[in-house]
């Protein structure tokens, strides 16, 4: 008769256990964290009118991103178990890898459909501050993930320096900013 305990290393197991768990929960913080961030920013940069606005778009995969990150939390924690227990029941384990691969497929499609659902989010916000976006030719950056909106649609012609705008946007942010901005005339 075939057993249906099949025995882990302990010790492998715990380091993916922990290493899993870890990762998890270090990017599911820092995940939120950054879309509170971002989203704090721009809300205070478009309350205060300012002439440009670069918007990292890179992060809005973290929108929907908390769905695959959840998978790998319950991956660490099923390690931890198996580390605990010493032996792999297959009856939880096919259970256990059929949730896995759901919660990943479903977290790739959240993660897609959360970036667009953001995207269009944001571009409604800014555009109903007043702001237009520059177009996708224009030479400002060279990242693909940064979109600028501006409040005066000339603005987007004129050369501008990237990093002292992300170093205005940092000032304005933590309420530094707001005296050099009326100082250069960007109200």
């Amino acid at each position: 008769m075939a057993t249906s305990r099949q025995n882990v290393d302990r010790r492998s197991m715990l380091l993916f256990g922990v290493f899993f768990v870890a990762i998890s929960v270090f990017f599911i913080v820092y995940s939120f964290t950054t879309i509170a961030d971002n989203t704090n920013l721009y809300l205070q940069l478009q309350q205060s009118k300012v002439a440009v606005v670069l918007q990292d778009t890179g992060f809005l995969f973290y929108y929907g991103g908390w769905a695959v990150l959840l998978s790998l939390l319950l991956m660490g924690f099923y390690s931890l178990f198996l580390a605990y227990k010493g032996e792999r029941p297959r009856s939880l384990d096919k259970k256990i890898t059929k949730a896995m691969g759901y919660s990943l497929i479903l977290g790739l499609i959240l993660m897609i459909s959360g970036k667009f659902a953001a995207q269009l989010y944001w571009t409604n916000a800014f555009e109903q501050a007043g702001y237009v976006e520059c177009e996708n030719s224009f030479g400002m950056t060279q990242s693909w993930s940064t979109k600028v909106w501006v409040l005066d649609s000339e603005s987007c012609r004129t050369p501008f320096d990237p990093y002292g705008i992300w170093r205005k946007q940092a000032g304005i942010a933590s309420g530094v900013g707001r005296s050099e901005e009326s100082e250069n005339g960007m109200q």
